[in-house]
């Protein structure tokens, strides 16, 4: 899920493996490329973070970033579990049996479609959640 920086620039989150310097996949130069990403990632929303606590409270681009802010870190949390799947492969662990790669592909779709799934979720129970809380600290507002 790409995610807009300053002035309107894209930040592609590549989850695909690259070869490193070596010829293999999965090696040193890939697990840097993606710390690299990792990070661009995390200063990106920092510098989203600080533009939503800029704006004025009824400003409706608050929600704006606040939607973007939470795109980046869905993106954030798939690339820290790719690169612990990195340092698993150079611990030199023994692979698992190789599939055809239309099979891959398919359940990698999969995943992706249930993640975004699963993140519409989230976003509702901690809206419900925040429904209750809401509700209990007017409980204790004077009438």
């Amino acid at each position: 899920m790409p995610a807009c920086g300053r002035a309107g620039q894209t930040l592609e989150m590549d989850t695909r493996p690259h070869d490193d310097d070596t010829g293999g996949t999965f090696g040193e130069a890939e697990f840097q490329r993606s710390s690299q990403e990792f990070l661009r990632g995390v200063e990106l929303i920092a510098e989203l973070e600080r533009q939503k606590r800029d704006l004025p409270r009824q400003d409706a681009q608050r929600l704006e970033l606040a939607d973007r802010i939470e795109g980046v870190a869905v993106d954030l949390l798939g690339r820290s579990q790719y690169q612990s799947r990195l340092v698993t492969t150079q611990a030199n662990l023994p692979p698992g049996p190789k599939r055809p790669t239309h099979e891959i592909l398919r359940d990698w779709r999969d995943a992706e479609r249930r993640l975004h799934q699963a993140h519409d979720a989230v976003r509702a129970i901690v809206s419900e959640s925040a429904g209750f809380q809401d509700e209990y600290r007017r409980t204790f507002e004077p009438r």
